[in-house]
């Protein structure tokens, strides 16, 4: 194989004739060899397209349907950052106002939200923003039905259960039905990487890699996989050029708008420091581990460092060949082994590997477990769960995490030393092409049968109450005007409008401003911080934020703040 070969597919001339969704003929179109019964062939496959559009159908129905009933929450993360910005944005004149610092993601988000609000300015603002992730669920299922399509030419229903699994998934649905997040964003360009590695376009791959991590900073997940596969000579070091000119130009209309190039630069640089837990609500390593901050933070970097420099000495050996089976295998643990040994992980970090281990399952059949396994893990962090049960199951979900990681390097130790590898099971494909339907069926029900689970938990009015924010926007960013806030200070400028000041200091001093501004009793103070678990400064700070939006007795504050950290936690 050669360095620019695409894993698993033969070169030469037809290298790109089998590449997508296999190619049909015309329905006037007869090759020279048809014979007398082309006819009934044209008829079937013209049958299997009315079936495919009627199964296509039916899936993205029941997608949007499961996500109705979440459409209404409204999460912590809305309330206090996706909310005031949307009215930062359009009181700054939309595209104007990219030259202020007042969010914590990376500006192309912050671009999309400006294009949401410009075009659907009447909209329901709740529902705008999750419109944008919603829409991103069904981007990020339209390219796993590429993917999978890879695989399956012949069988067009197989990547059409594929994308209906993707949108059925219970984290893909409460992310961004319920959460309002934006994790579905990133996958995307994730997802059309991992297909442009298997399809043999090395550059659309590496530019759909630089726009993920243009994003969010959790697209390097899946850097191990691209550094792997140059390891292994699969993929040539000129490709990784594109990336910083990707992720550059993200940042051009921000830098036009006005916003200083080393503020735009930094933004990863903030998130990164801002963070001095080893998780939150991660199911990871660091779930059974005191939290030492400053001692597991280095050696969990180095130990997640070294694991990736392992498996590129473990593949150097040419074992397992480098087949579209063995790449996508190699997503799913690059995707894995990273939020599970990395610190400052969130819950939500999983949610490309519960994606990508979906994927997985259809191509390789025997390992439905997986998409299962991860996808409970991650989901038992969610916020549809009262924070007492998810602290209780956090390290048993770190612990079937671990187990799947076992497994997984178990199969890649034996793919290595020459025993069945990922590419060399043509019985058991054989047996899922003709069984294909008893194969895939299962994952699509379970996916519905959490969903159907959580549509009754979200209509329970005791599990994860939304905070009752004020009904006027403009009134909270007035009553919020020179306030520190967690994600900066909002004053007014010459004429009148709202414009969002900078507050870079670290939030323990953000505390001591407002200790010393509005004094709180000590018994009061004492509930408050039984809430803060550790005593962590930037939950304190969070906390100060929001007992600022309240001017009502010290009872309601603190009824207020445990509401959203029983929603952030």
């Amino acid at each position: 194989m050669t360095p620019g070969a695409a894993p698993g597919r033969p070169e030469g001339p037809d290298r790109r004739a089998g590449e997508g969704a296999p190619r049909r003929a015309p329905s006037g179109e007869r090759s020279s060899g048809a014979r007398s019964g082309s006819g009934n062939g044209t008829a079937r496959r013209a049958g299997w397209r009315h079936r495919e559009i009627a199964l296509a159908a039916a899936v993205a129905f029941v997608a949007l349907a499961v996500r109705i009933p979440f459409l209404s929450h409204e999460s912590g993360d809305y309330g206090f950052a996706l909310s005031m910005w949307w009215d930062l944005i359009a009181a700054n004149g939309y595209a104007a106002s990219w030259r202020y610092d007042f969010g914590s993601y990376n500006p192309p988000y912050l671009y999309l939200l400006t294009a949401a609000a410009w075009f659907a300015p009447a909209a329901p603002k709740l529902l705008a923003i999750k419109a944008l992730s919603i829409a991103a669920d069904f981007v990020l299922a339209w390219f796993a039905y590429r993917v999978v399509g890879l695989r399956y030419r012949e069988s067009p229903g197989i990547p059409i259960l594929a994308a209906g699994a993707v949108l059925l998934a219970p984290t893909v649905v409460l992310n961004s039905a319920r959460w309002g997040q934006a994790d579905a964003l990133y996958t995307v360009f994730l997802m059309a990487c991992l297909h442009g590695l298997l399809s043999g376009r090395k550059a659309r791959a590496l530019v759909a890699f630089g726009l993920a991590f243009a994003v969010k900073l959790q697209a390097v997940f899946l850097a191990p996989l691209l550094y792997w596969l140059w390891a292994r000579k699969a993929l040539a070091a000129r490709y990784f050029a594109l990336v910083p000119p990707v992720f550059l130009l993200a940042f051009v209309p921000a830098a036009l708008a006005g916003r200083p190039a080393l503020d735009l630069l930094s933004i990863y640089l903030d998130q990164i420091r801002s963070v001095r837990e080893l998780h939150y609500g991660a199911p990871n390593l660091y779930a059974w581990i005191p939290d030492d901050y400053y001692l597991f933070w280095p050696a969990g970097v180095a130990l997640t460092a070294a694991l990736v420099e392992g498996v590129r000495r473990l593949l150097a050996s040419g074992r397992p060949e480098m087949t579209r089976e063995t790449v996508v295998f190699l997503s799913v643990f690059s995707l894995l082994v990273m939020p599970f040994f990395l610190p400052k992980m969130m819950n939500r970090y999983f949610f490309p590997a519960d994606v990508f281990a979906i994927v997985l399952a259809f191509y390789r059949p025997r390992l439905w477990y997986i998409p299962i396994g991860v996808g409970l893990a991650s989901l038992s962090t969610y916020p549809v769960f009262p924070s007492a049960i998810r602290e209780t199951t956090l390290g048993w979900s770190a612990a079937l995490l671990a187990l799947i990681l076992a497994d997984l390097t178990r199969r890649l130790l034996a793919a290595r030393a020459g025993a069945q590898g990922f590419s060399s099971a043509a019985a058991g494909v054989s047996r899922f092409v003709r069984r294909r339907r008893a194969a895939a069926a299962p994952l699509l029900l379970l996916s519905c049968a959490f969903v159907a689970l959580f549509a009754a938990l979200a209509r329970d009015g005791n599990l994860d109450r939304p905070l009752a924010h004020e009904g006027t926007s403009a009134k909270t960013l007035a009553r919020a005007a020179g306030r520190p806030s967690h994600f900066g200070s909002y004053t007014f400028g010459a004429k009148g409008e709202l414009v969002p000041v900078p507050f870079r200091r670290e939030p323990a001093e953000g505390l001591r401003r407002f200790r010393a501004s509005r004094p709180v009793p000590a018994p009061e103070a004492r509930v408050i911080y039984e809430i803060v678990p550790g005593g962590s400064a930037a939950f304190d700070y969070l906390l100060a934020a929001v007992i600022g939006h309240f001017d009502d007795d010290l009872s309601a504050q603190v009824a207020a703040a445990r509401s959203l950290m029983l929603a952030l936690l």
